[in-house]
């Protein structure tokens, strides 16, 4: 990346965190950079497409423009409020249903958007253990619960 493409997204970068800028440390400024540099000729954070904001942070999963923008631009590509967990767990849901709106201009439907859901609970359960996401009281209640799952 030359010193002058360096620079602008340098810019950018302060514009889009405002005061939290000078908070961020160098390494993580460094690694948004690199993620930039990727990109070449395409800047997508300097968009205001909504579509293309939430496609291309789904898909390269960086901190580039702030989250709470993203979040809305998320929400309104698919037409339904998106957890915390399901960006944290179900970022690939998320980019496929993206690439489905985009391409089609379908958004999810209730059941699936549940689905996402559901799938990103999953996937969190299965990095830190099904009993302590789903609070357990007791051996009997989980038992039942895993008898629903299955059945």
């Amino acid at each position: 990346m030359g010193s002058s493409e360096r620079s602008e997204n340098i810019k950018f970068l302060k514009a889009e965190y405002g005061d939290i800028f000078p908070k961020i440390k160098k390494s993580d400024v460094e690694g948004l950079l690199k993620v930039m540099e990727k990109y070449k000729d395409n800047k997508w954070w300097l968009s205001d497409d909504y579509k293309t904001i939430a496609y291309y942070y789904l898909e390269s999963n960086s901190g580039i423009v702030r989250f709470d923008r993203f979040q809305t631009c998320v929400e309104k590509l698919l037409g339904m409020g998106v957890s915390m967990l399901t960006f944290a767990f179900g970022r690939e849901k998320l980019l496929a249903a993206a690439k489905i709106a985009i391409e089609t201009g379908k958004q999810p439907n209730d059941e699936q958007a549940g689905m996402m859901e559901l799938g990103a609970v999953a996937d969190l359960a299965d990095k830190v253990g099904k009993d302590r996401i789903m609070g357990f009281a007791d051996k009997s209640s989980k038992d039942k619960f895993d008898d629903g799952m299955n059945s």
